[in-house]
């Protein structure tokens, strides 16, 4: 089970309990600062018992208000009056013997028919207190996991023998990992000229940098400047340095909270930071709270019970953002609005409850309204543009050959404004106005070589679309535009199918090298494995909160409402996306392997649109600094469906091949996140312009060691 960003006991637990990521359910880790209650939260003091720090809701009120009872032993926010205690509970306290703590969970269940609670949760603590003090690799840890589980043997003896155990409903998790640290490998931010006494400073493994709340430093706080002296030191210092709201990966949904600290310092595993120097001194041992992508942070999920499949065994992770949904459809209620997706845990389930395959109605997408017309926005002297504009107008069969290769899965806009469809002979695209923007491209490659053609095609309008789409013109020095459909993925005549206003898109000159990349990997990636499903766009994201932003929000974002480096009228995307999918099968084609998701592998990203120099940028090679870029904001398909309100792979969800199996496997596949170090997102980084046709039997397999998961720890 994958925990949530700060992999920290509060946030991960409170999550567990709502379904909420921390930027939602307000416990963004377990020490925080409410600058605008202008009032500090840290675990276990008396602040913290507070609810207005506990947003969300969590399972146990969400049990009692539909008439169950329910019961916790020391589970983070259980003692906190939020709306409602739940039926039975304690108020922390650390002494009280893990054994007792059993004992009490099957007291309540000997309690009558109406007293007896129908949801309980309990706590171990031993372990992540073992972990801190020895790590998780030394003889002391391995002697209280023993000690752990003769705990829970007490719990699952007392309900066999009171012929329960295969009467109840027991799930066993953890709430986040534990990675081994040493004080030789803590930093200090002064280091680097910052005065940490003038700042909150959150040290240890998930660093954080904001204002404190003393009025006079606070006065003084110039966030620009911190962060430009922490940022790219990942060599010196282990950390990536990201401001929360510029261009922190998507897939920590770690920004929309005013808790959150401006400066997020990500640390590489086994990395500490700190404030002062020497200030932070619980160094030796383990620690946790560093990116749920390390292996090490990775927590334990098991289950038994009626509900659950007996014998089943996943390798697939799921993120415990799904385990409220999991537990209200187990105990049968209505589950209170949350991150996760429904549907995405019942393949664990022995009779789940069913999908709503709701097929739309409104607001479908059809094709463009094409009126021909003639322009003179580009001057294609060498281009007999009669020609060549008359590809692309096709018929209604040659149109329907292009939905069925190019668009095989089918996809759905949210509409808040009218958007449709243009149809080339290689690609598909959707078209929203406003903004006057591709927002979609779809299409199937099968190279036959690596990399991309040359492309020797003039830009020029797309003579089907009759309004001012040029959006290559008014732009300042920093940037430019860019092509979805790449003319490079073909050749010859059909390179000018692409050279069109409605395939093109802005983009900041900072971003066009890593853009080119990952065309030119795409490209790779479909010589190497064949037919390869490729859907892309650009997204918008100005109030930072993971959700695609309305047309009144991007209204606020062009020309010359906000002086924006793009045309009038025409905002800049805060990011682009790219969904790579093929069958799982070597050799077989989309077409056919597109029946269940079972068979179709998935990878998606997420990248931001850089107007400032990345990190590294011109210090390495670019297949270097480029893929660890690039790593860092792989995301699951369903970010980016919030990021861009798109419905991918409608047919599997809501369309003619939709049915209970295959919309819950669809649901998985959208919510998948590879580790850094799965062999498939390895091999698509790695795939660079100079690998040569010789390497086509045999894909890179190393990991750059900045990504390993197992560090070894000298």
């Amino acid at each position: 089970m994958r925990s949530v960003y700060p992999t920290k006991t509060f946030p991960n637990h409170y999550t567990i309990a709502t379904g909420l990521y921390p930027e939602s359910s307000g416990i963004v880790g377990n020490v925080m600062i409410d600058r605008v209650l202008r009032k500090k939260f840290r675990l276990g003091n008396q602040e913290s018992f507070q609810p207005y720090w506990w947003k969300g809701e969590p399972i146990w009120v969400t049990a009692s208000n539909q008439g169950l009872k329910s019961a916790t032993y020391f589970w983070p926010g259980s003692d906190v009056n939020i709306t409602r205690y739940p039926d039975y509970y304690f108020k922390y306290d650390g002494s009280v013997p893990n054994e007792e703590r059993m004992y009490q969970a099957l007291d309540w269940l000997d309690l009558p028919t109406g007293q007896r609670p129908s949801f309980i949760t309990l706590y171990i603590s031993i372990l992540d207190s073992a972990g801190h003090k020895y790590g998780p690799v030394r003889s002391g840890f391995d002697k209280t996991l023993k000690t752990a589980d003769t705990m829970v043997g007490i719990l699952m003896n007392g309900l066999r023998d009171r012929g329960l155990l295969n009467c109840v409903n027991i799930i066993m998790l953890a709430d986040h990992g534990m990675s081994p640290v040493k004080c030789s490998r803590l930093t200090s931010i002064e280091k680097f000229g910052v005065d940490a006494s003038k700042y909150f400073v959150k040290s240890g493994s998930a660093g954080r940098v904001g204002s404190n709340l003393d009025p006079v430093a606070e006065a003084s706080y110039n966030v620009t400047q911190v962060y430009e002296k922490l940022k790219c030191k990942r060599k010196e210092a282990h950390w990536q340095a990201f401001l929360k709201d510029e261009y922190l990966p998507k897939r920590f949904h770690y920004a929309n909270n005013q808790r959150i600290d401006d400066v997020i310092l990500l640390m590489d595993d086994t990395y500490l930071v700190e404030g002062k120097k020497g200030s932070y001194t619980k160094c030796d041992g383990g620690s946790h709270g560093f990116d749920p992508e390390f292996a090490s942070m990775h927590a334990l999920f098991a289950a038994h019970g009626p509900g659950f499949k007996q014998n089943y065994n996943s390798t697939e992770p799921f993120e415990n953002i799904e385990v409220y949904n999991l537990m209200a459809d187990l105990l049968n209620i209505t589950a209170a609005p949350n991150n996760g997706t429904k549907g995405s845990m019942y393949h664990v389930m022995r009779s789940p409850p069913s999908l709503n395959l709701t097929f739309p109605v409104d607001g479908a997408t059809g094709p463009c309204w094409v009126v021909p017309w003639e322009s003179d926005c580009a001057n294609c002297s060498k281009t007999n543009s009669t020609k060549v504009n008359q590809r692309l107008y096709l018929s209604d069969q040659q149109i329907s050959s292009t939905l069925a290769k190019h668009l095989p899965l089918g996809v759905t806009k949210q509409p808040y404004t009218s958007d449709c469809f243009f149809y080339q002979q290689n690609y598909v695209t959707m078209l929203e106005t406003p903004p006057q923007m591709p927002l979609f491209t779809s299409f199937v490659l099968n190279r036959s070589k690596p990399g991309l053609e040359v492309s020797e095609v003039c830009d020029r309008c797309d003579p089907r679309y009759h309004d001012e789409f040029v959006i290559s013109k008014n732009f300042q020095n920093v940037a430019t535009t860019t092509y979805l459909y790449q003319p490079g993925f073909t050749s010859g005549t059909e390179q000018n199918d692409a050279s069109i206003s409605t395939n093109r898109v802005p983009i900041y000159k900072n971003s066009v090298k890593i853009w080119n990349y990952m065309m030119e990997t795409v490209g790779n990636w479909s010589y190497f494995h064949g037919e390869t499903l490729v859907m892309l766009g650009p997204a918008f994201d100005y109030d930072h909160n993971g959700i695609s932003d309305d047309y009144d929000l991007l209204a606020c974002f062009r020309l010359p409402c906000d002086v924006i480096d793009a045309a009038p009228g025409i905002p800049m995307p805060t990011h682009y996306y790219i969904i790579v999918a093929y069958c799982s099968h070597s050799g077989m084609s989309i077409a056919n392997c597109t029946s269940s998701p079972d068979d179709v592998e998935v990878l998606s990203f997420i990248i931001p649109n850089f107007k400032d120099k990345p990190c590294y940028a011109g210090d390495e090679p670019d297949e270097v600094w480029i893929s660890q870029t690039v790593i860092e904001h792989v995301a699951r398909v369903r970010d980016v469906e919030l990021i861009t309100d798109i419905n991918f792979f409608e047919d599997w969800t809501t369309g003619p091949l939709a049915d209970q199996n295959t919309a819950t496997a669809s649901v998985r596949l959208k919510n998948r996140l590879p580790q850094f170090t799965d062999k498939l997102l390895v091999d698509f980084v790695k795939i660079s312009k100079n690998m040569s046709t010789q390497l086509k039997s045999t894909l890179f397999a190393f990991v750059v060691s900045v990504f390993a998961s197992i560090v070894s720890f000298m």
